[in-house]
């Protein structure tokens, strides 16, 4: 699916709606400290459910998208939520 340039602003969008809204991690479920900034591991981020990477079609979908912690996003990295390989740092 190529790029179109109003892709950004659309998930900007997405992304502005989630830091007023979600106030819990998806990943972790613990609470969002939206005071804290980049690159504080417990600041806000914004996760891909699915991962971008390996689903290109959802990378601005609305329902693929939620709010979490910086540090659990990192630590998830490409895999899915429901995704039990382990990670490297599991290895």
């Amino acid at each position: 699916m190529p790029y179109d340039k109003r892709d950004g602003a659309i998930y900007r969008r997405h992304k502005e709606r989630l830091r007023r809204t979600a106030d819990v991690c998806h990943i972790c479920g613990g609470v969002i400290d939206k005071t804290l900034k980049w690159p504080h591991p417990k600041s806000f981020s914004v996760d891909h459910i699915l991962p971008y990477s390996l689903n290109p079609e959802l990378r601005i979908a609305r329902d693929n998208l939620a709010g979490v912690h910086l540090g659990c996003n990192s630590s998830k990295g490409n895999r899915s939520a429901t995704d039990d390989r382990p990670s490297s740092r599991d290895w």
